[in-house]
């Protein structure tokens, strides 16, 4: 075995427009595995959700986590993720506890009233710029994710402040101390 085996390759166009395949060793997927777990406490009782395509590779987070942890994968329907009052409703009825949706998808659910006991704790966005600060009102953590495939998504993440003056950077997240980032592809 080669000291860091490939995990899979995700092809993407980038800023380039030109298409690319992306290496994502092992390592990576480990450090985005155990982060992703860390973040959201995730236990076997757990229910986490897929709304990302098979074809992005945010969908790897949401379906690896699951699978290393044994909390429950619940497949949203298209019909449902694209609508976000039907999805705040799928969230609050199977008692999901993690999402990932598009920042525009994001900002509407933020809008949206939230019972305060719902058992979701965090909700991961990404891929396009938050207009707005979270409302102090949410019952759980929104973090901004930043998603170039080739640095094993996501490189960069914070903790957005509900009613903040402005949007925080975003961060590395911690790594697991054995397994840095891996170089970009050539």
């Amino acid at each position: 075995t080669p000291p860091d085996p490939l995990a899979y390759i995700i092809y993407t166009s980038g800023s380039t427009g030109k298409p690319k395949g992306a290496r994502v060793p092992h390592r990576g997927l480990l450090n985005l595995i155990s982060w992703y777990r860390r973040t959201g406490g995730i236990t076997t009782a757990d229910r986490i959700t897929q709304t990302m395509s098979l074809a992005f590779d945010p969908a790897g987070f949401e379906i690896w986590s699951c699978l290393t942890s044994g909390a429950a994968l619940y497949l949203v329907p298209q019909s449902i993720v694209s609508d976000p009052v039907e999805l705040r409703n799928f969230l609050i009825a199977n008692s999901i506890i993690m999402v990932a949706v598009p920042t525009p998808l994001a900002e509407q659910l933020f809008a949206l009233a939230w019972p305060n006991t719902t058992a979701l704790r965090v909700v991961f966005t990404g891929a396009d710029a938050l207009r707005l600060p979270p409302p102090a009102s949410l019952p759980f953590q929104p973090v901004n994710l930043y998603l170039p495939p080739q640095t094993t998504v996501p490189p960069a993440t914070a903790l957005l402040p509900p009613n903040g003056p402005s949007l925080p950077p975003v961060r590395p997240p911690p790594r697991h101390p054995t397994h840095p980032r891996p170089p970009p592809a050539p």
